[in-house]
């Protein structure tokens, strides 16, 4: 097949969070299976930067935007066999300093940005060159992709068949914008109902990709029950289970060939399930790095996250004294929202070789974090939404939660702590192994069931 794999970040050319490390991966692993890969990514200004051979086509761009014609260029540069980097540039849009907003702020012409891309793209589709099997859409940054695909097939028939696969990695982020902005997208008023791209008054891009596309997907299949749920929809519960037939949750695979601690590079010493004795070595550098003051049998507890309290960064925060008082020390490596950024500092600062903090973010310090840490604070999305409306007692309970997950590994510390860890550790890092978490395991069946569906649902 040739796919066309639509997203606004992909690793290593821009990214703010897992859907950077899905977009820069997934393509190449299915390039693997022998399909033909086109992504199609911003000319943000870090991408730039990180690809300076990438050449202009000589396809200008004529996007309408409401009562506007703006233009545009593309470029493209090769990955790898296979793979294909295609960029939508225009920088009034993208040659910015942040892809989405600056500080807790979002860009005001966001909706214009993304619109204009996601119509770009559609307008390549067009061309022999870029003519696909299947359009991979991701978040609500290209939700508009499958609604614009699903318009010129009703005007053309089946001349556009290309069929859509739109993914929600997160669906707190919605893509939602004034009704006015509507006109951005220059369909008829018929699409800007409850039904359609309408939600409470208001332009919803996500909402329009799931309405529109042929097949969804989430992150996983207990995610994809989760959503259809009114304590986890987020408001769009009743149009998911409507949609359920052509939803399907696919656990998003580790990518091993960067992940692997036998195979990264970034570490002090590379290790692996059958043998963790390098694990020392870059819990030794990690040490050094963030100045903490451990002893061999203190644990080092990690968060690497987007700092948004849908990543449960809050709970962090709250949890942090309690995990102190407990022997536990925190590593966080992250930017996000003003205020927990200002939270994670204050508490560095009151306890210096204790909490680190990190706020900024690199790719070495992510791997050298996770590689030498003894633990990984990670927020299920899905759990508590809407957390900013939990009672006390809720609250308490949630970093409750926390501090409880946090004693079951303790039990490995203490006298002999070093040959209990490497036991407990290899049995974990055992059974992950077996759990087929690889990028590659299921992602070619994946497809074929994911264009079967889209088949028939197109």
């Amino acid at each position: 097949m040739r796919i066309l794999f639509a997203a606004s970040e992909m690793t290593p050319y821009a990214k703010t969070g897992g859907l950077g490390d899905v977009g820069g991966a997934l393509p190449l692993a299915l390039s693997e299976f022998g399909h033909e890969i086109i992504c199609c990514l911003p000319y943000y200004r870090c991408v730039r930067d990180a690809v300076p051979e990438a050449k202009p086509l000589g396809l200008p761009l004529h996007i309408h935007l409401g009562n506007k014609v703006v233009t545009g260029d593309v470029l493209e540069a090769r990955v790898q066999e296979n793979v294909r980097l295609v960029l939508i540039r225009r920088d009034e849009f993208f040659d910015r300093s942040n892809l989405y907003g600056a500080g807790e702020r979002d860009y005001e012409d966001n909706a214009e940005r993304f619109l204009f891309f996601s119509k770009a793209i559609v307008e390549l589709l067009g061309r022999d060159e870029f003519r696909s099997d299947v359009v991979h859409c991701h978040d609500w940054q290209t939700g508009f992709i499958p609604v614009a695909t699903a318009s010129r097939r009703m005007q053309r028939g089946s001349e556009f068949g290309v069929q859509t696969v739109f993914t929600v990695h997160n669906l707190a982020y919605q893509g939602l914008f004034r009704g006015e902005d509507f006109a951005l997208t220059n369909l008829p008023g018929s699409f800007f109902t409850l039904d359609r791209l309408e939600f409470h008054g208001r332009l919803n891009l996500l909402k329009g990709g799931i309405v529109f596309a042929d097949a969804v997907t989430t992150v996983s299949r207990k995610y994809a029950e989760e959503i259809q749920t009114p304590e986890q929809g987020w408001g769009l519960d009743p149009l998911l289970r409507s949609q359920k037939e052509k939803v399907r949750g696919i656990l998003n695979g580790a990518d091993y060939r960067t992940w692997d601690p036998s195979q990264d590079a970034w570490l002090a010493q590379r290790y692996g399930a059958s043998n963790l004795s390098g694990k020392k070595a870059c819990r030794a550098e990690l040490i050094r790095l963030l100045d903490l003051a451990v002893t061999e049998a203190t644990p080092i507890a990690a968060f690497i996250s987007r700092l948004a309290e849908q990543k449960g960064v809050d709970l962090v925060v709250q949890a942090a004294k309690g995990l102190l008082r407990r022997g536990v020390v925190v590593a966080v490596l992250g930017t996000g929202d003003p205020p927990y950024e200002q939270a994670l500092a204050d508490l560095a600062k009151r306890f210096p070789r204790q909490v680190a903090v990190r706020l900024d973010f690199t790719e070495a310090l992510a791997h050298k974090i996770q590689g030498g840490a003894d633990l990984l604070l990670m927020h299920l999305i899905g759990a508590h939404p809407d957390r900013g409306n939990r009672s006390p007692e809720q609250a308490a309970a949630d970093v409750g939660a926390v501090l409880e997950a946090v004693n079951v590994p303790l039990i490995v510390k203490g006298p002999g702590a070093g040959q209990k860890q490497n036991a407990v550790l290899a049995r974990v890092a055992e059974n992950c192994r077996g759990e087929g978490l690889a990028l590659h395991s299921a992602t070619n069946e994946d497809y074929k069931t994911l264009a079967a569906v889209a088949a028939a649902y197109g």
